[in-house]
């Protein structure tokens, strides 16, 4: 389900999932796929009018969900209109000619979705047809390339330049999950993080848990 999906597009996914388990929902619901995709890709801000500010629009979506006491940390799966928001990305990526799905395409389908926070966009201005106009005018490909633009490196993997300088991920298969390997540069530190990420079809986390390893190198050159 996820192969066309950008790295960044798919752990919009597991920030929902994080929000989600907050609020103790028993479901991913569109608010908090909103919250996710925001908190993964602030950029998107582009696509809010002038006056509006999306961190004022993310307080009224937060404020919006109920609060429940949160539960044990579990596989939780996608409501239906979230299924909805990624299938019509995906069409969103075919109609602006796309090789691959990014968080620009997933804010696309919250607006045809028209779920409560489709409408709460709506209402302060954002437009389906204004939005896929931006994105066709900039003419630019997503923020990842798809892998038939990256270096090959064996073993299935991939790798390509991040946005950041200094900065750059890979992606893998290992052990029947998907490895995300990402350095970043900070100061004289190389930081790597190895996310393995397992997810089926109908939107929920495999075993084992997603894990995070942080491995922190000194430069001493």
């Amino acid at each position: 389900m996820f192969e066309r999906y950008t790295e960044t597009a798919r752990r919009v996914v597991f920030y929902a999932r994080h929000e989600a388990q907050a609020s103790g929902s028993e479901y991913i619901e569109a608010g908090h796929f909103f919250l996710g995709l925001l908190r993964e890709d602030p950029a998107l801000a582009r696509f809010f009018p002038a006056g509006v500010d999306p961190r004022a629009v993310c307080r009224e979506v937060k404020e919006s969900i109920p609060l429940r006491e949160p539960g044990p940390s579990v596989d939780l799966p996608l409501s239906h209109p979230c299924k909805r928001i990624l299938a019509y990305g995906a069409e969103e990526g075919e109609r602006l000619n796309s090789k691959v799905i990014g968080p620009e395409h997933l804010f696309l389908g919250f607006l045809r979705e028209r779920s409560e926070v489709g409408r709460l966009l709506e209402k302060h201005g954002v437009e389906l047809k204004t939005v896929r106009q931006q994105i066709r005018d900039q003419s630019a490909p997503t923020r990842e390339e798809p892998p038939a633009a990256r270096e090959y490196v064996g073993g299935g993997g991939w790798i390509s330049n991040d946005l950041r300088p200094g900065q750059f991920s890979s992606t893998r298969m290992e052990d029947g999950a998907v490895v995300i390997e990402t350095h970043r540069s900070f100061q004289s530190h190389e930081i790597i993080i190895i996310e393995r990420l397992r997810m089926s079809d109908d939107g929920k986390t495999r075993g084992p848990k997603n894990e995070h390893q942080f491995t922190i190198a000194l430069d001493v050159s």
